[in-house]
């Protein structure tokens, strides 16, 4: 599903009735934690003859794009709830989407009407049961606000041969908790398309989406223990679950959430997908911003603010490079507060420079798209809508990447895979970057030099070329490239821990970026020799 990116956060609600009338001790590490974000979760009691539902799962739909990975909505269609019979399809193949897991706990609630909702089954206005769905978006706000104790991470691998699933589940503590907690992990399935009950009828092509199929460890999970300390950090919990056959393993995701045994209230929630990294998927367009700027650029900063705004709204699905062409106006290298010369600058963001005759500063190019007749975009408060523009489009191409890194040596070992969707007629390259940030240097600004500015995403070097390499001019739909494997030895100069790396498939004709991705050269402090 195509994420909507709002530039304010809008609670859209309807008013509508209800259907009805109303031995761990072993798992200690010592760490040091930071809180996480609260990540809410929201059980909705649903079923496909229940005619409001759709409703419901449009507000859900909302708060979802609201609230981002900050919310996480499961259905439950519960075997022996009123409106959970299985229906045949428009093809007559009966479509089941009840569980015995959602009959358990639609028992245990005591679930009256539907749709019902629970929000970490928390109590708002005195009851945990929530059926008037139009106060859902403010009470998963209220929520959002609360702080953990607990911290919750999961990765996953699966074997498409057996179709096993492999989770590695991590859970740390910020504080100390004094009572028992369960681990639940759940697999749930999106675009699943059946008949479904509405106001105007049935719906035979309705998406039913985020429907629980099964929990993983058990309908209650399992416990974790009965007291935890401050920066506790539990050893990893690996987990393995064979895929039903008749699940869409692509569209399936896990659910994995740690509640109170005392009342079942849940402290964090954390999604990942079945198949991380699909990159058979066809996926999100992620937009990339190359910044011409400067250290004496004295406009730059203002840009930089504007970029920094940008990538909190569209987050995951933006990137910026900062280009400090050595021959540009505002880029001659200068000395920090320690007399220490810093210098920005690079040959390949030179070559760029000169390439797209570039002449104001800041200028930005924004997939190398032209806008309002140019590709250079000299008036900044213009970039965001830009950006909003180009994040709505679909992409024939998928770019993921993979990395590794060998501290010893400082070599960068990068796995690529293109995949595409449509077929291609045209010649196509692949261009890897190496970025860093949290460089500490002197900038100019309107109220003077800013000894101390942190630049961020600053081009430090094109890893397969400056233009890159050619990925060929013809490509079939469904075509998968064979994994591209580069490898590259970072200055001893940068910050290994501060680096990342940007990789984008452009067309050849026009420079246009298709796609883009961006990993993390995964580095911790300890393994950083440039870290000292």
């Amino acid at each position: 599903m195509k994420k909507i990116f709002l530039f304010s956060a809008v609670a859209a609600s309807m008013a509508f009735v209800s259907c009805d009338n109303i031995p761990e001790e072993d798992r200690y590490i010592e760490v040091e934690v930071n809180k996480s974000e609260k990540v809410v979760l929201l059980e909705d009691y649903t079923g496909m003859q229940c005619v409001n539902c759709p409703d419901a799962a449009a507000i859900i739909d909302n708060i979802h794009h609201t609230f981002g990975d900050n919310f996480i909505a499961v259905g439950l269609h519960p075997t022996s709830g009123p409106y959970q019979k299985p229906m045949p399809g428009k093809d007559g193949v009966m479509v089941n989407l009840s569980s015995d897991d959602a009959d358990a706990y639609y028992k245990k609630y005591s679930v009256k009407a539907f749709p019902t909702a629970m929000i970490d089954r928390s109590t708002f206005d005195g009851s945990k049961l929530l059926d008037n769905k139009d106060k859902w978006a403010a009470y998963v706000n209220q929520q959002m606000t609360a702080s953990t104790p607990v911290n919750l991470s999961m990765e996953s691998t699966y074997d498409a041969t057996t179709r096993t699933v492999t989770l590695a589940t991590d859970i740390e503590f910020s504080e100390a908790v004094g009572e028992t907690l369960y681990l639940q992990l759940w697999v749930i399935e999106n675009g699943i398309i059946g008949p479904q009950v509405t106001a105007k009828g049935v719906n035979w092509e309705y998406e039913h989406n985020h429907v629980l199929r099964s929990a993983i460890n058990g309908t209650w999970g399992e416990s974790l223990g009965a007291s935890f300390t401050k920066d506790q950090k539990l050893e990893t919990i690996t987990t393995t679950y064979t895929l039903n056959e008749a699940w869409n393993a692509d569209n399936c995701e896990i659910v994995g959430f740690v509640y109170r045994a005392s009342d079942d209230v849940i402290l964090q929630a954390h999604l990942v997908d079945v198949v991380a990294n699909v990159v058979d998927k066809r996926p999100e367009k992620v937009v990339l911003l190359e910044d011409y700027t400067g250290m004496q650029c004295v406009n730059c900063p203002d840009a930089a603010a504007i970029i920094d705004n940008i990538h909190h709204t569209f987050e995951d699905n933006f990137i910026a490079v900062g280009l400090h062409p050595t021959s540009g106006p505002y880029q001659k290298p200068m000395p920090n507060k320690d007399g220490v010369l810093v210098d920005l600058s690079s040959a390949d963001a030179d070559a760029y420079y000169k390439k797209y005759s570039v002449k104001a500063f800041p200028t930005a190019m924004i997939d190398r798209s032209e806008f309002d007749g140019v590709k250079l975009l000299d008036n900044k408060d213009k970039w965001s809508s830009y950006v909003f523009n180009k994040v709505q489009e679909t992409t024939s191409v998928n770019i993921s990447m993979t990395s590794s890194y060998d501290a010893a040596t400082r070599t960068v070992t990068l796995a690529t895979d293109v995949a595409f969707f449509e077929a291609v007629a045209e010649e196509l390259y692949l261009q890897l970057w190496v970025i860093e940030n949290g460089i500490i240097g002197p900038q100019v600004t309107a109220k003077g030099v800013n000894w101390e500015y942190e630049h961020n995403h600053v081009l430090r070097s094109a890893i397969n070329g400056t233009w890159g390499q050619s990925l060929g001019a013809s490509f079939n739909a469904n075509q998968r490239l064979e994994t591209i494997t580069t490898t590259y030895t970072l200055n001893e100069a940068w910050k290994a821990g501060n680096c990342e790396i940007v990789g984008f498939v452009y067309r050849a004709s026009d420079d246009v970026i298709l796609q883009a991705h961006l990993v993390d050269i995964i580095v911790s402090e300890e393994n950083d020799p440039s870290a000292e």
